[in-house]
This record gives C-alpha cells, structure tokens and sequence, in this order.
C-alpha cells in the first residue's frame, strides 16, 4: 500500500460493504512521511482508501496534521459528504 518512503496505520480495519465480499476501506488512517515533498501523494493516497469508508458513512473527509510529518485522515460526519476539510494543530 505505501512506499518505503512513507508508512499508514489503519486505526479502524476495513469492513465488508456487502455480501460481495467487496472491502468498504478504513474510516480512519495515520499517515507518516519522512520528507516534505511526500506528504500530498501521500495524502492523497490515504483519501483514496478513507473515501469508500466516507460514502458509506456519507459523511465527509477530515485531515488533520497532528504532528512533523504526521497526518490523520479520517470519514468525519461534521464535514459534508462530498467534501474534504483540513485541519492544522500546533505542535509544541
């Protein structure tokens, strides 16, 4: 899923969407990038997995830095289907 680059952690494992056997996605993932220059591909990874887990929530995508190289992006119900939100928190 990720290069060596850059790693996830999958907070919520992904769920079955239907009697297909057809994986829905993670609703909630870690993303860690060594290098600047990673961290859109990187995110825009991450989104592309959460996204199955925001349609079948309807709920939209939240991405919140929590950290140097640190990202958390997640189905958030408090953002609007269809649409995706950042977020930055100060690191101290």
């Amino acid at each position: 899923m990720a290069s060596k680059r850059l790693t996830y952690t999958a907070k919520n494992p992904p769920l079955r969407a239907n009697s297909d056997d057809e994986l829905a996605g993670p609703d909630i993932l870690v993303v860690n990038v060594q290098r600047a220059a990673d961290v859109d591909p990187a995110l825009e990874e991450a989104v592309g997995f959460v996204v199955k887990a925001a349609t079948r929530l309807r709920a939209g995508i939240m991405i919140t830095r929590v950290g140097v190289g640190r990202y958390v992006v997640r189905a958030a119900l408090e953002v609007p289907h269809g649409l995706t939100r950042q977020e930055y928190r100060k690191v101290m």
